[in-house]
């Protein structure tokens, strides 16, 4: 990804979910498929600036606990940039999209998306071959509108960042908050815009780096703590993380 956060740049993310009964590997590879068709066609050539894929990978499992998080759901993650929202709209109208889209429900596959505020904690340059990992919130939907929930979440990813471990191993630290600008549009094209977690996304020096955050045990508690007394936010029971293995499949952005 990027190294830098370019703000005229329109932002979305599309989330596809496994099957109950799929293989990971077959799944990953049947998503990676669908989005090298999509990328082929005239309409997403003409109006995307970027496509990227973020896979799952097991590098960090062995620390997840410490910080109180749960198992994470077999999930790909697809983020799309394009200059403005009406390109986007474009690409989703389109009917050879449509078809790619109605694929993912043929194979049972669950898929959402929405447009996204990236608001970043920490900028700094990152290396291109740096290393990626996600948090991901998943916001229980009866408290997605509360501001209780949202200002503890906010207070406490706040807070995170500005951890000595964290600010000396991330390079980059965004929070990517979705938005409903584009929910008409995903909606039509079939995917649900119920699901709408809230995403940090951290760029690490290396691996080297990410495994001191990770084993810093500060860190750990206070991630681990960070709910205990709370009814409104709960990394435990909605939240999970990972090391990203981050693809790119359309670049337009160096033209």
């Amino acid at each position: 990804m990027s190294s830098s956060l370019n703000m005229d740049i329109f932002h979305s993310l599309f989330i596809h979910k496994a099957p109950a009964s799929a293989s990971i590997l077959h799944f990953e590879q049947t998503v990676e498929a669908l989005i090298d068709e999509l990328v082929l066609l005239p309409v997403a050539q003409e109006n995307l600036m970027k496509v990227e894929m973020i896979f799952q990978t097991d590098k960090g499992d062995n620390h997840t606990p410490a910080f109180g998080l749960g198992s994470r759901p077999p999930t790909v993650f697809v983020v799309v940039r394009t200059q403005t929202v009406e390109q986007l709209g474009i690409v989703l109208a389109a009917q050879e999209v449509r078809k790619l889209a109605q694929k993912y429900k043929d194979l049972g596959i669950q898929s959402a998306g929405f447009s996204m505020n990236v608001v970043p904690k920490i900028d700094r340059p990152a290396p291109d071959n740096g290393l990626h990992m996600v948090f991901v919130y998943d916001d229980p939907p009866e408290l997605v509108a509360s501001q209780n929930h949202l200002r503890e979440f906010e207070e406490t990813m706040r807070g995170f960042a500005l951890l000595p471990a964290i600010q000396k191993n991330f390079a980059r630290f965004e929070m990517w908050q979705s938005t409903d600008i584009v929910d008409r549009d995903v909606r039509d094209v079939g995917y649900s815009t119920q699901n709408r977690p809230t995403l940090y996304y951290a760029t690490a020096k290396d691996i080297e780096a990410a495994k001191e955050m990770m084993s810093d045990t500060h860190t750990q508690r206070y991630f681990a703590s960070a709910a205990e007394g709370s009814e409104q936010f709960d990394p435990k029971k909605y939240g999970y993380a990972f090391v990203a293995n981050v693809v790119t499949k359309l670049d337009h952005t160096k033209k």
